[in-house]
């Protein structure tokens, strides 16, 4: 086993740098943290190597560490005990043959896009397909949201043109919508959702066409977008 005790080791350099899009996109790996994420991670056949204090089970690569190494790669305040080097691969999937997906449009809240990715599994939905400024599914926060479904679960940038071939149901406040619970969802499908504050984008509605519905609440103004996204995907489940 390799052992680094210090911050400026050259390894650790690299590894510290994954914690934007572009360093995770070049390096081609990203970091996960925590006994659950490391074990998901290793199931997915994606964990290349962990970063321990102590010899672990898993059949990778293992690299014994400092507590300040560990700090120092670590998002967390608190130690995780263990960071998996998880290797990164730009997600691809076929849309054509898929039946039933949600759609974000410029969704930037990692913790909403990792608990959509949950549910949408939960729910046996083929994808979640992210439009325009939509946050990196390979965020941190995204990860530890989605608790690693996101390993082996399709999660796609997608161009609105590309959406022709779904019906779809655009989620949007206003007069002129139709209640879900007066709507049944014909496949292949997609279920719509904008920004938190902003909702789908003029120019995305213009293109994809749909249907324009909501889901109908008495006392509050809106939704939490991943409760939102949830409750619509159990409808069309």
């Amino acid at each position: 086993m390799n052992t680094i005790d210090s911050t400026t080791n050259q390894h650790v350099k690299h590894l510290s740098k994954l914690s934007n899009k572009s360093a995770i996109e070049s390096q081609k790996r990203f970091l996960v943290e925590g006994f659950h994420l490391v074990d998901e991670a290793f199931k997915a056949g994606i964990l290349q190597e962990i970063l321990v204090f102590e010899k672990q089970k898993y059949d990778v690569e293992q690299t014994l560490v400092s507590p300040m190494v560990m700090k120092k790669l670590s998002f967390n305040k608190s130690n995780p005990g263990i960071i998996g080097v998880c290797k990164y691969v730009e997600p691809k999937a076929d849309i054509t043959t898929m039946q039933k997906v949600i759609v974000l449009d410029s969704v930037n809240n990692p913790g909403n896009l990792g608990a959509i990715i949950r549910s949408a599994r939960s729910f046996s939905f083929d994808a979640v397909l992210l439009l325009n400024e939509s946050v990196f599914a390979h965020n941190d926060k995204v990860i530890k949201s989605a608790q690693g479904t996101n390993f082996n679960f399709p999660v796609v940038k997608v161009t609105p043109e590309e959406l022709k071939i779904f019906n779809t149901y655009n989620f949007v406040l206003g007069d002129k919508t139709t209640d879900m619970e007066n709507v049944e969802f014909k496949k292949p499908f997609a279920l719509v959702f904008g920004n938190e504050s902003k909702g789908i984008a003029p120019a995305t509605l213009k293109t994809i066409g749909g249907q324009s519905i909501k889901i109908d609440i008495k006392e509050t103004e809106s939704l939490n977008l991943s409760v939102a996204a949830s409750i619509a995907m159990f409808h069309g489940k």
